[in-house]
């Protein structure tokens, strides 16, 4: 130590001068950094739901789609200039980019019976022609018919939406998406000026994706100065030297730089989850820091001259230092067993800059403190007063502390069991989100945007027009359309009984399917060939015509009332179904479901493999087993209280909330191995008494894990002020759990060790 100090000491310009440069280079590759634009970088290209969903897209048309949602305040849209304004966007929209499709109440291919023949035009033609009767006949129209009402138009009639269908090509999302957004938005405030009685909306698949890129970047632009100014203002309170804030800030602003340099030259898309990857570095980055620097400043404060200060310093603290950053490692590599991909990608990430901060503390920031001019009056860091009287406070009450830890530990511990996996996809996005605010209108006054997507394959060509399959196919729309979850249901089988009822002078008993195959797929193909471009039948049927698809959608369900209703679905489905038709579920909610199920199973072992990773190291590292085994306690209980206590105020966990334990352990166990460090020292070299080792810990490095659980603390609450509500939710039961973890180190490990006499 003695050798390496003196390299520091002579080089110490030249060691800053080298990580400077060296990181400032790396640090460029961060204007290389883009944000996804896709909310399937959530599922690994491996995942079987996803895999089904893109075969089902294969097969018919894409769903990716954005939808105007228009309103009005009084009234119903079937006045002139409600629809002109409908139809003038409907028009524009084919003016946006990769527009494949537009369906709205306008251009509703409505067909009827003329003489002898069948016509099929849109419901709404020559708007200013049309008179106050036969708006009303369109009103009419509108909210009877089953392909409208609860999709594009409500029972009301004062809510209609406008439906574009995009086909973007795999690979171009990251340019395509962020200019449909910006031109529909554009479009929308230009048709809402010219039309200041309606009230416009954005939502949709491409919407929320959009949302995806913006809510990282604002983030990243609000959430890391904050942090900044917070880790600052802990620094400054604690220390009150103005050169060991400047020198910690300098190695955070390193460590993200190069790590999310190394990203942008990876080509690495950040998601929501790894745009907070700067916060967490800051966090966990700082804890290093923190340590030399409170001994260094306290060993100058009691007469030290600097050159010994800092040795001293980096002597007590160089093998904590290094032990903790690996276990914070591997907790974070750990990550790497979850289901989803940026989180996958944050552990990656964090896991780098972590070895980065290991590197700049024991040599960039030592070589920079060597450089910069101290105060010339120096007062030990503040809190250790504070930490000398809990110290007394433990060796004077042990067993009071523990029977009270216990108590509170039994009572959080006992609200594990409220905890329910409950996750809504929609409501990752907070109120505070356009896109979650006009979602929350369109599902409660128009459709949902759940929509589940049931495959019905009859197995052979053309097989689908059979009676028996169409009989099902009609039947199974009229049960799923009797669920209380069910806002609509878009089926072939209602054209097919509208032409049929159309054959026949629009008789309404004649609404019904036909009685053979060829009439069913004869009068398909009639209506089929009287439609305009981009409004024909692929969305409904393949190309062989043996499989139909029915588009189902919901209320805002949870991830288990999704999967329940599936459940519910193909069970009735297989109970019902007297024929060779197979039945295949997908969609996007059904996506999320799944990962939430996936990922709390992958984290369960990832967690696991970590907990027995770490605990090999602090058995081999303590030289005991009986430190080793009492090290897990204050790292695995407050996982375990937090929880507790999320189960008591939330009760809701979501695929985010899987990965906080295995995160958090790799970063709560910093604590007790600086701690149980300095009191083994006590112990064994110094072969004190455990009462006196305890006093003479608190004071050494109480002060260290007051500041740096605080540091820690503030950083992941930061993240509680997230649009993307996982982030937030991880940020927040993160600080609870490093909270109970400072508890835990402070009032029940000490407490332990004087019982035991470890």
């Amino acid at each position: 130590m003695q050798a390496y100090f003196n390299f520091l000491l002579n080089w110490r310009k030249a060691i800053v001068s080298f990580w400077l440069i060296l990181l400032g280079t790396i640090a460029i590759g961060a204007l290389n950094l883009q944000f996804t634009t896709n909310y399937r970088v959530f599922f690994s290209a491996e995942n079987p739901q996803l895999q089904s969903y893109l075969a089902m897209q294969d097969r018919f048309n894409k769903k990716d789609n954005l939808l105007f949602v228009v309103s009005v305040q009084q009234g119903h849209i079937f006045t002139k200039e409600t629809l002109t304004a409908v139809n003038e966007l409907t028009n524009a929209g084919w003016q946006l980019p990769n527009a494949m499709r537009i369906d709205s109440v306008t251009n509703f291919q409505y067909s009827e019976a003329n003489a002898d023949e069948i016509s099929v035009h849109p419901l709404v033609q020559h708007i200013e022609q049309q008179s106050p009767a036969t708006l009303q006949q369109l009103h009419a129209i509108a909210i009877n018919e089953p392909q409208l009402l609860g999709r594009l138009i409500n029972q009301q009639a004062n809510v209609t939406g406008i439906n574009v269908t995009f086909n973007i090509p795999v690979g171009q999302e990251i340019s395509t998406i962020p200019q449909i957004a910006a031109q529909a938005q554009l479009l929308a405030n230009n048709i809402q000026k010219k039309y200041p009685h309606i009230t416009l909306h954005l939502t949709g698949i491409v919407m929320m994706d959009h949302a995806l890129t913006e809510i990282p970047m604002q983030d990243m632009s609000k959430l890391v100065p904050l942090m900044l100014v917070l880790i600052a203002l802990i620094l400054y309170l604690f220390f009150q030297n103005g050169a060991a804030v400047f020198a910690t800030l300098t190695l955070l602003m390193l460590c993200i730089g190069t790590t999310m340099g190394i990203a942008g030259w990876s080509g690495l898309l950040l998601s929501p989850p790894t745009a907070v990857v700067p916060i967490i570095l800051m966090t966990v980055a700082v804890a290093d820091s923190v340590h030399i620097l409170v001994n260094f400043q306290n060993f100058l404060a009691a007469g030290y001259q600097q050159n010994k200060a800092l040795f001293q310093s980096l002597s007590l603290n160089f093998s904590a230092i290094v032990l903790t950053s690996i276990t914070t490692i591997i907790g974070f590599l750990g990550l790497n067993y979850s289901d989803v991909p940026p989180f996958q990608a944050l552990g990656n990430l964090v896991a780098l800059g972590t070895l980065v901060a290991l590197l700049l503390s024991i040599s960039f920031l030592p070589a920079l403190i060597l450089l910069l001019p101290q105060p010339k009056i120096i007062r030990p860091v503040k809190g250790q007063l504070l930490m000398q009287k809990t110290g007394r406070l433990v060796v004077k009450r042990p067993k009071s502390l523990l029977s009270l830890a216990i108590i509170i530990s039994i009572f959080f511990i006992s609200f594990l069991g409220q905890n329910r996996l409950n996750d809504q996809f929609i409501n990752y996005f907070d109120d505070s989100v356009l896109f979650r605010q006009a979602t929350d209108l369109t599902i409660a006054h128009l459709t949902g945007l759940y929509i589940i997507e049931l495959e019905i394959d009859a197995q052979t060509p053309a097989g689908i027009f059979k009676p028996d399959k169409l009989v099902l196919i009609d039947n199974f729309t009229h049960w799923l359309r009797q669920q209380p979850e069910v806002l609509h249901v878009d089926t072939i089988t209602d054209i097919i009984k509208r032409i049929n009822k159309n054959l026949f002078a629009d008789d309404p008993e004649q609404y019904k399917l036909p009685e053979t195959p060829e009439l069913a797929a004869q009068e398909l193909l009639l209506f089929e060939l009287s439609l305009p471009y981009g409004l024909d039948l692929q969305d409904k049927l393949n190309s062989k015509q043996s499989a139909t698809r029915l588009s189902v959608s919901l209320g805002n369900l949870s991830s288990a009332q999704v999967l329940a209703f599936v459940t519910r679905t193909e069970y009735w489905f297989k109970q019902h179904n007297q024929t060779t038709a197979q039945l295949t579920a997908s969609g996007v909610p059904l996506l999320f479901a799944h990962i939430s199920e996936r990922n709390i199973s992958s984290m369960l072992l990832g967690t696991s493999l970590v907990l027995v990773s770490i605990s090999l190291i602090l058995l081999l590292v303590f030289k005991s087993i009986k430190i080793g085994l009492l090290s897990l306690i204050p790292n695995l209980a407050p996982a375990a209280l937090a929880f507790g206590l999320w189960g008591l105020l939330v009760g809701q966990i979501g695929m985010t909330l899987a990965v906080v334990t295995c995160m958090t352990l790799g970063i709560i166990i910093d604590d007790t191995v600086h701690f149980l460090i300095k009191y083994l020292h006590f112990r064994r070299v110094e072969k004190q008494a455990s009462a006196l080792a305890i006093t003479n810990t608190f004071s050494g490095v109480g002060t260290a894990l007051l500041i740096t659980s605080c540091a820690l603390m503030a950083g992941f609450l930061a993240l509680s002020f997230s649009a993307f509500v996982p982030n937030a939710d991880m940020g927040l039961l993160t600080a609870i759990t490093i909270m109970f973890a400072l508890l835990a180190d402070l009032f029940i490990l000490p407490p332990i060790l004087l019982l035991i006499k470890a």
